[in-house]
């Protein structure tokens, strides 16, 4: 074996064995901050606000749906579960239940986080653009888990769909329209269906040369 990865690879587990382990509080939600970085990963739609907000007003905040919090820096960050956030601040609740974690980077959270949604609900194509978007391909940063392999792979594997479909997302995004873009955002058109588009009119244009 490698002996930098060797050593890399020690190193890591080293600082997950030192981590602190996760654990159970209430916080107060004027305490939770939002960033970007969390709160671009995936879509808050206006149908799911609804139905939380109904359900938690008739059966509360239900255990086993904490929402999941960094503590860094002193601040305690919202990495998932914006729209558990919002519907039960809206609701007039001044704490909610939360996991705390202790999480080493911001890459490990990052990682966290969309394996989290992920693992509650299939991708909308908003949602696919902007987890996609939100990773770096350049120099193989887009790879937060510290594997080894092609960006577009281990992208997929950490949002849960095809390297095909990260790879189709990719053009989209390069070379997609505003219109096409926000027809996607809006269910109109499919990731598929665009990106169908726009390797006709790659066709077109070199017919045309």
């Amino acid at each position: 074996m490698n002996l930098k990865k060797s050593l890399t690879e020690a190193i890591s587990i080293a600082k997950k064995a030192t981590q602190k382990l996760a654990e159970k509080r209430n916080l107060k939600i004027k305490d939770i901050v939002k960033i970007p970085e969390f709160q671009k990963l995936l879509v808050m739609e206006e149908s799911v606000v609804e139905k939380m907000k109904a359900s938690m007003k008739e059966e509360g905040f239900k255990s086993g749906h904490e929402i999941h919090v960094w503590k860094h820096e002193g601040q305690y960050i919202l990495i998932d579960g914006h729209t558990r956030l919002f519907s039960w601040e809206s609701l007039g609740n001044k704490t909610i239940p939360c996991i705390v974690h202790y999480f080493a980077t911001m890459e490990e959270a990052k990682e966290f986080a969309i394996k989290e949604q992920v693992n509650r609900r299939n991708l909308s194509g908003q949602a696919l653009l902007e987890a996609v978007q939100n990773f770096n391909f350049e120099k193989g940063k887009g790879n937060v888990s510290g594997e080894k392999g092609k960006a577009s792979e281990i992208i997929a594997k950490q949002i849960g769909v095809s390297a095909k479909t990260v790879e189709k997302t990719r053009v989209v995004l390069k070379e997609g329209t505003p219109d096409q873009l926000e027809a996607i955002k809006k269910d109109e058109l499919s990731m598929n269906q665009v990106f169908n588009q726009i390797v006709e009119k790659r066709k077109s244009e070199k017919a045309e040369k």
